[in-house]
């Protein structure tokens, strides 16, 4: 589906003259896509916008107010939680953006605002405004927290932007910037969906899955480091499993920034980090790093005035005639890594 709605916008562009689709039509098939997406891959926040992109073109923009709002309530939707923009949490959110996008579809608070807009701004349209704010706040959003749809929401306002004021564009290609900024939202939203699949939502690190998928395309020269926190039992049992998922972000933060490697969340308190045309005594200084760093890190706990020792022991093994496959190295930095363990924790063991 998404391949035909591409397919039938790209031949539209190729050929403005010609109507393949009338531009109805060709935008709610796009729209029904976005929507069927959601759905079917469980992605509230979607389904919203695309109900609120849907609104927008069926009822037609009632007011310059609306349009100022329109970035900025995608904006809101983004923000919410990934799957569950319904849940109580965001609730309150929700509420508020539905208010805020009935307030300023009424025609009296449009000429309202719009004069008092014009008071203090004489050089740009309310309208314009609310486009750059929803951008700004885009961009913000991808700084302090990037993700697929956040991506697709920037590139699709300048589509939209066209689509709102059709002096912007010539009238030949004005009626197709609204489902090409509807393409980017559904490309947006499979990537939403792989990243979901790939990454570790308490980590946010890469999961099992990109692992293994790692894994198989290594090449002739790599290392591989398994990473375990110690006594990680004894912190769930005592301070409660919150506190154990705190420890996990936190762990997994440092890994995020190991030099040279990229850091997976293997399962329960085990990491993995695979570093690419490395050798292990080259691997070795920065693994050391990272565990110092680890250690002497405080460890606060939420709501208590301790704070937590934690340390985490390494191993580490590299592809050698002996171990030519990835599952052999793989299964030499485990060995290692149980070493380190027996040896007293808080150490990096090489394999032999």
């Amino acid at each position: 589906m998404l391949a035909l709605a591409f397919g039938v916008a790209t031949l539209q562009l190729a050929t403005p003259p010609v109507a393949l689709l009338p531009g109805p039509l060709l935008v709610s098939s796009v729209l029904a896509v976005l929507a069927l997406l959601a759905v079917v891959l469980r992605q509230g926040r979607t389904l919203l916008i695309a109900g609120v992109l849907a609104w927008t073109y069926r009822v037609g923009v009632p007011s310059e107010v609306w349009t100022a709002a329109l970035s900025p309530i995608l904006l809101g939707l983004v923000v919410l939680s990934p799957r569950h923009p319904f849940q109580r949490r965001n609730a309150a959110t929700l509420v508020v953006l539905c208010g805020v996008g009935w307030l300023f579809a009424q025609p009296s608070l449009a000429a309202a605002t719009s004069r008092l807009f014009e008071g203090w701004s004489g050089t740009i349209a309310l309208s314009q405004f609310g486009f750059g704010l929803g951008a700004f706040g885009f961009l913000v959003l991808l700084l302090l927290r990037p993700s697929p749809l956040a991506r697709g929401g920037l590139w699709s306002l300048p589509l939209l932007y066209l689509h709102e004021f059709p002096g912007a564009i010539e009238s030949t290609w004005q009626p197709l910037t609204l489902p090409a900024a509807l393409v980017l939202w559904i490309v947006a939203s499979l990537g939403e969906a792989h990243a979901l699949s790939f990454r570790d939502g308490l980590t946010r690190l890469p999961g099992r899955r990109a692992f293994d998928r790692e894994l198989a395309e290594l090449g002739r020269r790599f290392v591989i480091a398994m990473v375990d926190i110690d006594h990680f039992k004894r912190v769930n049992d005592r301070h409660g499993h919150d506190v154990g998922d705190q420890v996990l972000a936190k762990v997994a933060s440092h890994l995020a920034g190991v030099r040279g490697g990229h850091a997976y969340r293997y399962g329960g308190e085990e990491f993995a980090v695979i570093f690419r045309g490395r050798r292990k005594d080259d691997c070795e200084k920065r693994l050391e790093e990272l565990r110092r760093r680890i250690s002497a890190a405080p460890f606060g706990v939420r709501g208590a005035k301790a704070k937590l020792k934690v340390t985490v022991s390494i191993g580490a093994a590299e592809r050698t005639s002996e171990h030519s496959r990835p599952e052999d190295v793989l299964a030499a930095a485990d060995k290692a890594l149980y070493r380190a363990k027996r040896a007293g924790r808080n150490r990096v063991q090489l394999a032999a």
